[in-house]
């Protein structure tokens, strides 16, 4: 894919070329591995596991095919919702993802052609890949559906009670900047009377534009609350929290969302 303009007509072209560009590799792939299937039929029979993994290929790719176009109408569907640039760079991964696992099944059936070649069926076995594919793990579908997170998704997950959201307003601001280079900026501190004494809170988030200032978010939010909770008390530090709740947002929160959203029929178009 060609650098990515950052605009939503840009985001929108760059899904479609992407999508484009899946299906004439899907018919490339399905083209090879039919070849390679008849080579291997001929060399080591119906019955070879090598000569039936020409057709897993296909059916794999097929899967991989209808669950990224998916993820890219996901997109589409809520252009009007993501920011744009971590939407395309969302858009980037996926494409990149979908390039290595191309990739990788070329190379499986070059390799059964080259045991067909050297009629040594042991040759044919499918190599093992480094990284999981788009349909082996559901991260990058998470990441995809965190685009349209935003703080009421966070109020749901938290289930905190309204009065420490209107606690925090007067004191929590957000700044829309790059996470990669400028997280460090990002605090909560209490704010104390001059006995120590907890009366606000000091809080600056990120804009919750993708999965990872979502996580962010919440492990601020966690820390606001502890004060919240000590209100009219002295202040007291607690331990480093842990990343129960974001480890929760992930593998519960958004894992129900994926299903909600995701387990329907989809048309390759």
């Amino acid at each position: 894919m060609e650098s990515m303009t950052r605009d939503k007509d840009g985001l929108i072209s760059d899904i479609k070329e992407m999508k484009h560009g899946s299906i004439e590799q899907m018919a490339l792939v399905t083209y090879y591995s039919l070849g390679s299937y008849f080579k291997s039929l001929l060399a080591f029979g119906r019955k070879s596991n090598v000569t039936r993994d020409n057709l897993n290929v296909i059916k794999e790719m097929y899967q991989i095919l209808k669950k990224e176009n998916k993820l890219l109408n996901f997109i589409l569907k809520n252009v009007d919702k993501v920011d744009v640039d971590a939407a395309l760079k969302v858009v980037l991964m996926l494409d990149s993802l979908n390039d290595k696992t191309v990739e990788y099944y070329y190379s499986v059936i070059e390799e059964v052609e080259s045991a067909c070649e050297c009629e040594e069926e042991r040759r044919g076995i499918r190599p093992r890949k480094d990284f999981s594919t788009i349909t082996q793990t559901d991260s990058y579908a998470k990441e995809v559906i965190a685009l349209v997170e935003d703080l009421d998704s966070m109020k749901v997950f938290l289930d905190y009670e309204p009065e420490f959201w209107s606690f925090i307003k007067p004191y929590a601001h957000t700044a829309n900047v790059n996470l990669e280079t400028m997280s460090g900026m990002f605090y909560v501190v209490p704010v104390t009377d001059s006995d120590g004494i907890v009366c606000g809170v000091s809080l600056l988030t990120p804009q919750i534009v993708d999965l990872k200032s979502a996580l962010m978010c919440i492990k601020l939010y966690e820390e606001a609350y502890h004060i919240y909770e000590l209100r009219g008390k002295v202040y007291q530090k607690r331990p480093t929290p842990s990343s129960d709740l974001q480890k929760q947002f992930e593998e519960e929160f958004l894992q129900k969302k994926l299903q909600m959203t995701f387990n329907k029929k989809c048309e390759i178009n």
